[in-house]
């Protein structure tokens, strides 16, 4: 049992902060206790910063013109807080299957197994979601979404805890998904057939017109859908099918007979009426939209034609097994691919239900994102594979994983190895080829059925080395078999593979260089420019097929690195390590193609504070690299605001001279650059702005701790 505290121990101090934390606590939603199921890693985020780093042998490159795939190995709030930095509003979809927490040795928290009798299970499972989810909620764009499967052990709990992250507002649905076929007879009361998927907007539409909002899409028509529509009038219009033209909204005014073309009158059966009142009925006979049979006397019905239907279906919330797959068919995928791998999991997810989920969420249009950070085997990354192939797609998945038990270095990366560049392999694969459940009114036409049927065996004949059918479940399909007997071709496809590491908080120069190196990474990672060009000893230059990037560690070389990217042919983003507050754009202006994107350090220190409490947000650390390499640990706000609040009112008469502070700051800095920073500042300070010493003055401040009145003096304040 968990040890109770003894508050008759507390002082006064510490009772009233007690009561002060339960006052704050909300009055509805969900509450569980979060001082008791404290991470380790967040005592570890107070001492040091996440990183990435390239593991460059477990690369892979097969094809530079398909997207590069991103392996992250480590914990998972750690890697979402540098793609927080990385790619933050960039994320299309995110495809979770975390831990269940079913008490069965399935959730390990600070590496201990949590089992059933813990008494704070459930407090540390939510702690464990809660922080992930409000990372991955930043990285998600407007028009993003995230799909979370689970099971009943914690359902309810996540439903909670999702509405209270994205809203009520952003919730989608809640899917049913079929997980397996066979009842559990053993089962003490009722056989678990099913998962749950949750699905969130980051935006939900109001209404189904609305432009702006997550869009999900309409899962494709079926061959066999588009089969049931014919011609027997040869309607120029193409293909139709008739549907009834009584509805069971009873109206006295829809209620009339109808004469048909053979002259024999019908009225709606009992109890119905017409849809369309007489004059609407004679325009749709005008237009040959109503159908009286192939003799004129049979029963009015209205013609729907296959032009004019929606171009897809709308999904609904029950997905079956047939359709998706489920837990058995995800066993055998896995061992198709590692076949010389066993014992890992027990309930995997198949392929088809993943490709289910991104073909809703994405589409082959643009470049898209896929995150999953609980990647386990690898499944989201063969989905993504298969559908850009399928449909010529450029989605890029980014999978984070842990190595507990070796998952990463077992199962997880050898999956997407052996899928990218092929496997050795020796069994068979089965594709549905035709569905169709069998209903009273299609047994009526059961001819149609079964001559479809054959048309599809025939047409499949050729492609697969055996066609199966079979009728289950009062369901007819086929099945094309593909046997294969040696090897597998891969789909192609690019990957980097890196683990998180930490840059300690001490100001070393080996921090400092370290910092300075990993930052790199994580902007060509942001950019997704992988390929090196060239470098000196102040910028670095990379490249994709569409784009470049330069880094550039000392502001006072831009003039050189302009004349570097004027020899380039492709857009370049340009990232300036900084200790001015200025984002450069304007000394890139006359570059057409050229973008400045602002100071990389801070923005990276932006990212990382959003996965620290509230009372740790003073923590981040204000830091720059290289020439300018030093980092702070205090408030940086109440430095400005003291000499804002006493100087305001001599800001607006700063002069020109006041630039002249700048080479001090950098002698304070480094005492190697002070004539460096004179020399460029003497050509530039007849035409800087007079804005210009606002800035001057804060950052020659916050050099100084405990400003005097000397370093008042120097930095142009009375």
């Amino acid at each position: 049992m968990p040890h109770k505290p003894d508050y008759s121990q507390w002082t006064k101090e510490e009772l009233i902060t007690r009561l002060e934390k339960l006052e704050k606590r909300k009055k509805y939603g969900l509450v569980w206790d979060e001082e008791r199921t404290q991470e380790e890693f967040e005592l570890q985020a107070r001492d040091s910063l996440p990183v990435l780093e390239e593991v460059v042998e477990n690369a892979i490159t097969t094809d530079p013109e398909q997207p590069t795939h991103i392996l992250i190995e480590g914990d998972n709030f750690h890697a979402l807080s540098v793609l927080n930095y990385t790619h933050e509003a960039l994320i299309d979809l995110i495809f979770i299957d975390p831990p269940y927490n079913t008490g069965k040795k399935d959730f390990r928290y600070n590496d201990r197994i949590v089992d059933e009798d813990d008494a704070f299970r459930h407090s540390k499972w939510l702690s464990f979601m809660d922080k992930r989810l409000r990372l991955a909620k930043t990285l998600l764009k407007e028009t993003g979404a995230i799909f979370i499967t689970i099971d009943d052990d914690e359902q309810a709990h996540l439903k909670l805890l999702c509405d209270e992250i994205f809203s009520p507002d952003n919730f989608i649905a809640q899917v049913c998904w079929q997980k397996k076929y066979s009842p559990q007879n053993d089962a003490t009361y009722f056989s678990d057939m099913h998962d749950f998927i949750l699905v969130y907007a980051k935006q939900a539409k109001k209404k189904k017109t609305d432009e702006y909002g997550f869009n999900l899409n309409l899962l494709p028509r079926t061959e066999q859908q588009d089969n049931r529509y014919s011609n027997p009038d040869n309607d120029p219009r193409g293909p139709w099918k008739s549907s009834g033209l009584d509805v069971k909204t009873y109206s006295a005014k829809y209620d009339y007979p109808i004469t048909t073309r053979s002259g024999r009158t019908v009225k709606p059966p009992k109890g119905t009426c017409w849809r369309v009142p007489p004059n609407r009925l004679q325009e749709l006979i005008a237009d040959n939209r109503i159908w009286f049979g192939e003799d004129g006397s049979n029963v009015p019905s209205i013609k729907r034609f296959l032009s004019e239907v929606q171009q897809g279906v709308v999904p609904v919330t029950w997905w079956t097994r047939n359709e998706v797959g489920d837990n058995q068919e995800a066993k055998q995928e896995m061992k198709q691919i590692l076949s010389d791998v066993e014992g890992f999991f027990d309930t995997p997810k198949p392929v088809r239900l993943l490709k289910r989920i991104i073909s809703l969420a994405t589409n082959n249009a643009e470049k898209q994102f896929v995150l999953d950070f609980f990647a386990g085997s690898g499944t989201t990354a063969q989905a993504v594979l298969e559908l850009n192939e399928e449909d010529g797609g450029k989605r890029q998945c980014i999978l984070v994983t842990n190595n507990e038990n070796e998952i990463m270095t077992k199962v997880c990366y050898p999956r997407v190895r052996r899928v990218m560049e092929g496997y050795e392999f020796s069994g068979s694969e089965a594709e549905l080829l035709f569905e169709e459940k069998l209903t009273l009114t299609k047994l009526r036409k059961a001819n149609e059925m079964l001559a479809e049927y054959e048309k599809a065996r025939q047409e499949n004949q050729a492609a697969y080395d055996e066609l199966k059918g079979e009728f289950e479940d009062s369901t007819l399909r086929l099945w094309g078999i593909k046997k294969y007997n040696g090897w597998r071709e891969g789909l192609g496809g690019n990957l980097k593979y890196y683990r998180t590491a930490f840059v300690p908080a001490e100001p070393s120069d080996e921090n400092k260089e370290k910092l300075t190196r990993q930052s790199v990474e994580m902007l060509c990672l942001r950019e997704g420019t992988f390929d090196f060009v060239s470098e000196t000893d102040v910028w670095k230059l990379y490249e994709n097929r569409q784009r470049c990037t330069a880094i550039l560690f000392d502001q006072l070389a831009i003039p050189d690195l302009k004349e570097e990217l004027a020899k380039l042919d492709k857009p370049v983003s340009v990232y300036i390590f900084s200790l001015e507050d200025d984002s450069f754009a304007a000394e890139f202006s006359d570059m057409p193609g050229v973008t400045a994107c602002g100071r990389p350090a801070e923005g990276y220190m932006m990212a990382e504070s959003r996965g620290l409490k509230e009372d740790d947000l003073l923590k981040s650390q204000y830091f720059n690299l290289k020439q300018f390499g030093t980092r702070f640990q205090r408030n940086m706000a109440n430095i400005t605001s003291f000499w804002m609040e006493k100087k305001e009112a001599n800001i607006a008469g700063l002069q020109i001279a006041d630039l002249a502070a700048y080479p001090i700051a950098a002698k304070a800095l480094r005492p190697d650059m002070e004539q460096k920073a004179f020399d460029v500042l003497a050509k530039k300070i007849d035409t800087a702005p007079a804005s210009k010493g606002k800035g001057i003055l804060g950052y020659g401040l916050k050099i100084f701790p405990q400003p005097t009145l000397e370093h008042y003096a120097i930095f142009g304040a009375p």
